[in-house]
């Protein structure tokens, strides 16, 4: 099965993990995020090295990734990659203190650099974001001192746009071919988008609104859950407690419609042309 199409696999579930309770699955989201970022990096580069033998070998974490993903973009920046990679290490002589901390900052003030950025800003700057979160996903969940905190959802946001953003850069038109071609994948992609910008955004707030609370469905009747404690069902409203997200799963032909309509009118996602 073709790398790609896993990775889609999993952004979609990560998508659906964050729709289903945006604010309870932040964490759970906001991880997600940052290891389907690694697969990313590391999908891409297998496929790179297997192009390009003898240049490079497998990253060991996630910096390196990153890193590494940055020198295959210097041959179109008339640099050679195995000479940039060469370079990079050269800046810190001791192994295990590399691709992180001041070695990175050394890597970003070069002129190679420089030239790489110049020549692909949108790919280096989801690859310095990617860095950003990754840290602060580190601190989250490795430092004793921030164990009871969690991740702002405009980091959230943040880190699964940069996934959306990763996967259309390296892996082309492919990979949001693949996320929108079934009507779930459709439905939570425009989701997504309407959601991150709601708050910035009266009229976009109105109509993912309106997407739910309009929108004609037999889903709105048969949205109950069972109460274990009576006998019966109730309804189920808040859409913090998955009302949106079950009628994505029993309606999605629906609403990805519908969703994808709203979204393209702000000017959030492009129609996809098939």
């Amino acid at each position: 099965m073709s790398g790609v199409v896993v990775i889609v696999e999993h952004v979609e579930q990560l998508l659906d993990v964050y729709a289903s309770n945006p604010n309870y699955n932040s964490r759970a989201a906001f991880l997600l995020a940052d290891d389907i970022t690694e697969l990313i990096f590391k999908t891409y580069l297998k496929a790179w090295r297997e192009k390009n033998p003898g240049v490079m070998a497998e990253p060991d974490n996630f910096p390196q990734a990153a890193i590494l993903t940055a020198v295959t973009w210097s041959a179109k920046a008339a640099l050679v990659p195995g000479e940039i990679k060469t370079r990079w290490e050269a800046l810190e002589p001791t192994t295990h203190q590399r691709w992180r901390g001041q070695h990175l900052a050394r890597i970003q003030n070069t002129a190679d650099y420089s030239t790489i950025r110049s020549r692909w800003p949108q790919g280096i700057e989801c690859i310095e974001t990617a860095l950003r979160l990754h840290q602060e996903r580190n601190q989250l969940y490795h430092d004793p001192s921030h164990m009871r905190l969690a991740p702002a959802e405009s980091a959230v946001c943040e880190a699964i746009h940069n996934v959306l953003t990763l996967g259309r850069i390296l892996f082309t038109r492919r990979f949001e071919s693949l996320l929108r071609l079934q009507p779930l994948g459709r439905a939570l992609f425009a989701w997504f988008y309407l959601h991150k910008h709601r708050y910035g955004n009266d009229q976009v707030r109105k109509s993912l609104e309106d997407c739910f609370q309009r929108l004609p469905s037999y889903g709105h009747e048969k949205l109950k859950r069972f109460n274990q404690e009576q006998t019966g069902w109730v309804f189920v409203r808040d859409p913090e407690f998955g009302h949106g997200w079950m009628l994505l799963h029993h309606e999605s032909t629906t609403y990805a419609k519908a969703l994808e309509d709203a979204a393209i009118s702000h000017g959030l996602i492009k129609k996809l042309l098939r």
